[in-house]
């Protein structure tokens, strides 16, 4: 018993694989493999779905293949919808709602990171306690706001609301506490103002922490409907999430509508995560063990 002891603490110590690693890299593996093939299922039964007529998307048991295959449904449903209209919607709130968000929140978490003032813990404290706010309990209190300065149904009163966050700026903090204050000391020494000091050199080396506030706040916005719904009635400020919504009758839904319009809104979002995944993992792994 002694010695099983002293030999497995020995390959623990020295890094050898002893027989039992195995059984449990299979199941991590194995795991892995099934949940990336139901995550693979539900796009393939999406796809599918959008080239399906409505009567075969009600059918039980149903069928991963379209019996009649309907390349219609992406003209009918975005014609129905307006989906051109719906796009360029989403695009201009989405694109300014990220670019605004990822400027203020590495703002202020350039200001909470490397600047000394009194209160600084406990304003920061009380930034993260807005986390634990829904979002349902100051959207009465917004919308009333967006009435009285006449921004219902503006892109202003779809992107202003939404631009600061505690998690923008918890993130960028986390991340801005790693570089080293020797930099932006010495950049005051040379005469930068502080915009300067965090443009040139504070921002550049923050492209992780920035890839992946981009992409949250990029894929949030993208998929808001519940604000859009709120600050909006004219049909023709309508946002992707709006209009997929308009499908969804008030006794049946139009799946293949719905499913082909679906398949055309995530293509942004996967393409903006294919071209900043590198980043989006380094800012993920720095961001959390940081401070």
């Amino acid at each position: 018993m002694a010695d099983s002891a002293s030999a497995l603490s020995i390959a623990r110590i020295t890094g050898r694989r002893g027989a039992w690693d195995v059984p449990v890299q299979v199941v991590i593996y194995g795991g892995l493999v099934i949940l990336s093939l139901v995550m693979l299922f539900q796009l393939f039964w999406l796809f599918s779905s959008a080239f399906k007529p409505l009567g075969e998307t009600l059918l039980w048991p149903p069928r991963l293949l379209p019996i009649k295959f309907r390349p219609q449904n992406y003209i009918e449903a975005w014609r129905m919808s307006n989906f051109s209209r719906v796009l360029l919607n989403s695009g201009v709130v989405t694109v300014a709602t990220t670019a605004l968000s990822v400027l203020i929140n590495s703002m202020a978490g350039y200001g909470f990171a490397k600047f000394r003032f009194p209160g600084r813990n406990i304003l920061f404290a009380l930034v993260l306690g807005t986390l634990m706010v829904p979002f349902q309990v100051i959207m009465v209190p917004l919308f009333f706001i967006l009435r009285d300065l006449d921004w219902l149904n503006t892109y202003h009163g779809l992107v202003m609301p939404r631009v600061a966050d505690a998690f923008g700026i918890f993130l960028m903090r986390q991340f801005i506490q790693s570089i080293p204050s020797e930099l932006t000391e010495a950049a005051r020494i040379d005469g930068a103002s502080e915009f300067t000091i965090f443009w040139r050199i504070v921002l550049p080396l923050c492209k992780p922490a920035v890839a992946v506030l981009a992409i949250f706040t990029f894929m949030w916005r993208w998929n808001d409907l519940l604000w859009p719904l709120v600050a909006v009635t004219s049909q023709d400020m309508y946002t992707v999430q709006l209009a997929l919504a308009n499908f969804q009758r008030e006794f049946f839904v139009e799946w293949h509508y719905l499913m082909a319009l679906t398949s055309v809104s995530i293509l942004p979002i996967m393409a903006l995560f294919l071209r900043f995944q590198r980043y989006f993992v380094a800012g993920i792994t720095l961001s959390g063990i940081k401070g």
